[in-house]
């Protein structure tokens, strides 16, 4: 498949490691399993589901205690010795010190398995994803990683990182059209960690806190995209984005339910709207989601319902 000189390919890129490196495989709790780590019973989990297989709204005082543990799920993520200790203190600044612990781990990994100008890179591309997120389009930039840098110097510490099972590549499509992998733009993706938790901490107790007062505006929505790619992505979907200018830019395309799907992420303005609405007139998707704040499950022209529900999503 023919990509760009410096275009990425996930499926094909051979990652060379020596006999001294090795690969870090990580697995953290999706937002049910912390929903079971929190006690909450497997039949209102159930109830949940019932209410997205029948497309109704669920019950207000339901919605509003998921919500609330929605909250804290993007606050600790799923890290297991973090939700541990959450769930055992409930203290937010000990699952903090965790999280940072984690971090740091990470970077001496890096330093362990990867030679040192690689270690380097690697460590730079990773700390730069909180800003990269925190741009309007959210678009990975090398420039961001450092001034005037480019896709040779950078890219293999961008596939360590995948390989690595640290983060998640989104490609831009040239069309939402099925199959995707014809679609692919390989020099155009975000990336996203694979554990909200991790991010959160990453922007530190201002992100903490903006997030636990319920506003998930904090620097650009980037936390509130990553939840819903934390879900996506540990309910194993492959994540693909479809970006055309500043007003197309709808943030996922999957295919569910046999059909090319659209799923968009209430941010409180008509942009996101808009651009469903031109992907459904001007692209022939005919199957889109709204994922929201609020307790709706509404059928219109798109399905609207409650972000949380994106873990039934198949």
């Amino acid at each position: 498949m023919a990509t760009s000189a410096y275009g990425m390919n996930i499926d094909n890129f051979p990652l060379e490691l020596n006999p001294n490196e090795q690969l870090m495989n990580l697995y953290g709790l999706d937002f049910e399993e912390f929903l079971w780590a929190n006690s909450i019973n497997l039949n209102v989990i159930e109830q949940i589901k019932t209410h997205f297989i029948a497309e109704t709204s669920v019950p207000s005082v339901l919605h509003d205690a998921v919500m609330e543990l929605l909250k804290e799920y993007t606050v600790i993520g799923g890290m297991p010795k973090v939700v541990d200790v959450f769930t055992t203190k409930h203290n937010f600044k000990s699952a903090l010190k965790i999280q940072k612990e984690i971090l740091k781990d990470y970077m001496r990994q890096m330093q362990m398995y990867l030679s040192k100008v690689e270690s380097r890179k690697t460590s730079l591309c990773f700390n730069s994803i909180p800003k990269q997120l925190e741009k309007t389009n959210k678009k990975f930039m090398y420039g961001v990683v450092e001034e005037l840098s480019n896709a040779r110097k950078y890219e293999k510490s961008i596939l360590n990182l995948h390989d690595s099972d640290l983060i998640e590549i989104s490609f831009n499509l040239t069309e939402p059209k099925w199959p995707f992998r014809n679609q692919v733009k390989y020099d155009v993706f975000k990336v996203y960690l694979k554990d909200i938790g991790l991010l959160t901490s990453m922007y530190g107790a201002e992100a903490q806190q903006s997030i636990m007062d319920g506003d998930f505006s904090y620097k650009e929505f980037a936390v509130l995209e990553s939840l819903v790619a934390d879900i996506l992505i540990k309910g194993n979907h492959k994540l693909y984005y479809f970006s055309k200018n500043a007003t197309l830019d709808v943030e996922f395309i999957l295919k569910l339910f046999n059909r090319v799907t659209a799923i968009s992420v209430n941010h409180a303005d008509n942009t996101k709207a808009k651009a469903l609405d031109s992907v459904y007139e001007n692209y022939g998707v005919k199957s889109a989601i709204k994922l929201s704040m609020t307790n709706k499950f509404e059928i219109d022209t798109f399905v609207k319902m409650p972000i949380y529900m994106a873990m039934f999503l198949q």
